[in-house]
């Protein structure tokens, strides 16, 4: 008999936390001096504020029939 996989539930929508994770970002962001470092956070912050303004969106042509 195979390993049962564990569930996880999630409390808020996709959304919501993507929404945190970018603000999370921007907060370690506005810590750092300008470097490197910085901008990537920077860039993965604006990647999930992106994220969470699609996956609410839905396209007509992707839709089954």
């Amino acid at each position: 008999m195979g390993q049962l996989r564990q569930r996880v539930v999630q409390r808020d929508t996709l959304e919501a936390r993507l929404a945190e994770r970018a603000r999370e970002l921007r907060n370690e962001a506005a810590a750092l001096a300008p470097c490197a470092a910085k901008e990537a956070l920077i860039k993965l912050a604006r990647y999930a504020e992106t994220s969470a303004h699609l996956s609410g969106r839905s396209s007509p042509g992707l839709m089954p029939n």
